[in-house]
């Protein structure tokens, strides 16, 4: 089943997947949207009720992009809360992989003492991205991914440069092959950075 639900100017969207009691928070990696969950439908069956959401600039959810340019913590766990009350999960499990991974845990961050089991695949957020804090935290960062929105061989030039001095791993040619074929493709992995800046986690001494 299909549903929004709103605070302010977002349209969260989200599918509800199964019929148990025990409420799972899933969000999907991306590129990607809620109906990677929908494989686990047979999975659930009334056990589990999954609430599958669509993150910012994926799928239907819809929001104010100009108004919401980077969340602060305070702002996104006020709307995942008020998200938690509308779907009366007083306890749940959260579930998240790649960018999914990172709110997943924010969710632990923020609502630990909520969360019975958390499950993380491959998730974003554990290590501090290089290319990510220079592209949203710095001047030069985003006048060179400016440039790269328009003109992508700029930023295969550095890639190939840093994998011959042994500076960067050979994956991030992938990442690029993935996820800088179009100019709309480009300016979204931008706009997702920038959204998420400030939701980062310290780092174990």
């Amino acid at each position: 089943m299909e549903y929004f639900f709103q605070h302010k100017d977002i349209n969260l969207f989200y599918r509800k997947i199964g019929r148990g009691e025990k409420k799972i928070i899933a969000f999907h990696g991306f590129t990607k949207d809620s109906r990677d969950y929908l494989l686990y439908e047979d999975f659930c069956k009334d056990e589990y009720t999954i609430y599958a959401i669509d993150l910012f600039y994926h799928g239907k959810t819809t929001f104010d992009s100009k108004k919401w340019k980077s969340f602060t913590k305070p702002q996104l766990k006020k709307i995942l809360d008020n998200f938690l009350a509308e779907i009366k999960a007083d306890r749940f499990e959260v579930l998240g992989y790649s960018m999914g991974g990172r709110i997943a845990l924010f969710m632990i961050e923020q609502f630990y003492n909520r969360i019975d089991k958390a499950y993380l695949l491959a998730p974003d957020g554990l290590k501090i991205n290089f290319w990510n804090w220079l592209v949203t935290s710095t001047r030069a960062g985003k006048g060179i991914y400016g440039l790269t929105i328009s003109n992508p061989g700029i930023v295969y030039g550095i890639s190939n440069t840093g994998q011959k001095l042994n500076l960067l791993p050979s994956a991030i040619n992938k990442f690029l092959d993935i996820n800088f074929k179009t100019k709309g493709m480009r300016l979204r992995v931008y706009r997702v950075w920038q959204l998420y800046k400030f939701i980062t986690f310290k780092q174990a001494d």
